[in-house]
């Protein structure tokens, strides 16, 4: 991809305190069988050495591009990794996890297959779990918004924007950003917020539809605080 060609998927990677698990975030999505992809990693003011594994991934590798700011929490660094974002479609990453290495290529593979549908993928909190997913076949299934809240509610997958795919032309379109009031310890609820007006926004007043799949394509680290 050269510099002026616009991404099929902007990852974008709030960071901040985070240099202990980061560099195994960053080979994930280096390790994506999907290669036409940026990854925009917001550094957001982190006390420890972040900020430099962020500039040393992007001298690395070109389609890595740091991005420094004043601490603000996750909402206001989501929010610049969304106004750089160049990609048609968008997928988020917390800088502690992980991304299976099918994970793009399967969920594009979806989105473009149905496009009036919205990707989302189980994840695992065990890492021997998650790795043994990765060598399963891809397991899509398509969801109404009924079964989809069934899975919702049993597997604890809706409030979470990593373990799904956006449409790059809605966000854009709707002008949607996550609130900065929201997103910080004292006052949380930012990605339900997001969803609901990304739903609403990707969907309108029709059908809720979904492509979901069974196997984790992500990891989500619950260990580290």
């Amino acid at each position: 991809m050269s510099n002026t060609q616009a991404p099929l998927v902007s990852v974008i990677v709030p960071v901040w305190g985070a240099q202990a698990l980061l560099p195994r975030c960053l080979a994930s999505i280096a390790a994506q069988t999907l290669t036409d992809w940026e990854c925009l990693l917001v550094e957001d003011g982190s006390p420890d050495n972040s900020g430099a594994i962020c500039d040393e991934w992007a001298a690395r590798d070109g389609r890595f591009r740091a991005i420094h700011q004043p601490n603000g929490g996750i909402s206001r660094a989501r929010n610049t990794g969304l106004d750089a974002a160049r990609g048609r479609y968008i997928a988020f990453c917390d800088n502690d996890d992980a991304l299976g290495p099918h994970e793009l290529e399967y969920a594009v593979e979806q989105a473009r297959l149905h496009p009036d549908r919205v990707p989302v993928w189980q994840y695992a909190t065990d890492w021997d779990a998650f790795t043994r997913a990765a060598a399963l076949p891809p397991s899509p299934r398509l969801c109404d918004g009924v079964e989809m809240m069934l899975l919702f509610t049993s597997r604890g997958i809706e409030m979470q924007p990593w373990n799904k795919l956006f449409d790059g032309d809605v966000v854009r379109r709707a002008g949607l950003r996550f609130d900065e009031a929201l997103g910080r310890v004292e006052k949380m609820g930012e990605d339900k917020d997001f969803l609901d007006r990304y739903y609403q926004a990707f969907f309108g007043d029709g059908p809720r539809n979904y492509v979901f799949f069974e196997q984790a394509l992500y990891y989500n680290e619950r260990a580290n605080d």
